[in-house]
């Protein structure tokens, strides 16, 4: 299959490995057997056509049992601590298989300050990497730039001073910032994938977050566009838009994208919400 990379975060890459061939047979396999005694003990044995009108019937209908029956093996390289974070979250009907800190310690992780082994997104790249000009013409840029600089080497030399002086992996790689990359392996279900790209694919979520599921999404459109399809925000479901309702701030206010500043997407009624605003960066202005 094909592996599909990220523009805005260079190392980041998804592969969609091993699908079945025939996604909607295995559908019907599944929902014919709670409907019917037909026998059928190799979903090969059902027409791709019938097959196919099945699949329609039960996503239609809300068959949704049926769509647990698919599972899905997708390999995510290049990705930050920060965003594994974010995807273990998700546990109904998800298996992950996650690099080891403490087996690549010496090789991987311990080499994050020059750029192998460390991901940063497009805000902070532009602070690590700024423009050539007079450093003089933006003082606060050329501060953050050094002090990232700084913070970064000295985080490395302490992990391998750690190591060196007898810690153990285990424990040195305490102190390894979040940024450092990781990969895995990520097996869900259809109908979990659903759900979860339902969230992480809207505009207004972590960044790096909603790049890995633009190309999961961008796999799975590869392999089967009918199942691709699936895959979509929740404001194009409900036709809603139900984020960061509940912790607004001006940078992003409630239901902050193009097509809820536009009057595409209605935002659902905060009065029906709980009030979480007191968490805001702007709560005590």
């Amino acid at each position: 299959m094909n592996r599909f990379r990220s523009e805005k975060f260079p190392k980041l890459s998804v592969c969609l490995y091993a699908p079945p061939p025939n996604p909607e047979k295995i559908i019907a396999h599944n929902y014919l057997e709670c409907i019917e005694d037909r026998q059928i003990d190799d979903p090969n044995e059902i027409d791709i056509a019938d097959a196919k009108s099945i699949t329609e019937h039960v996503i239609q209908g809300g068959h949704t049992p049926a769509l647990e029956s698919l599972l899905l093996g997708f390999n995510i390289r290049g990705m930050s601590k920060v965003v594994s974070h974010q995807i273990v979250r998700h546990r109904i009907g998800v298996s992950i298989g996650q690099r080891t800190q403490r087996a690549n310690s010496k090789e991987y992780l311990g080499k994050f300050y020059n750029g192998e082994h460390f991901i940063l997104p497009p805000s902070l790249q532009q602070i690590m990497a700024p423009s050539d000009g007079d450093p003089d013409d933006n003082p606060d840029l050329m501060h953050l730039h050094n002090y990232m600089h700084n913070y970064l080497e000295q985080s490395q030399k302490l992990y391998n001073k750690l190591i060196n002086y007898g810690i153990s992996e285990d424990e040195a790689r305490y102190i390894i910032p979040q940024g450092s990359e990781t990969s895995m392996d990520f097996n869900i279900i259809l109908k979990a994938l659903m759900f979860t790209a339902s969230t992480r694919l809207c505009h207004v979520m972590q960044g790096e977050m909603v790049e890995v599921f633009r190309l999961i999404k961008k796999a799975v459109d590869d392999w089967h566009p009918g199942i691709g399809s699936l895959l979509k925000p929740i404001c194009e479901i409900t036709g809603k838009c139900n984020r960061n309702e509940n912790n607004a701030t001006v940078e992003k206010p409630k239901g902050a994208c193009l097509k809820t500043i536009n009057g595409e997407i209605p935002v659902r009624d905060i009065k029906t919400c709980f009030d979480l605003t007191k968490y805001s960066k702007d709560a005590d202005k």
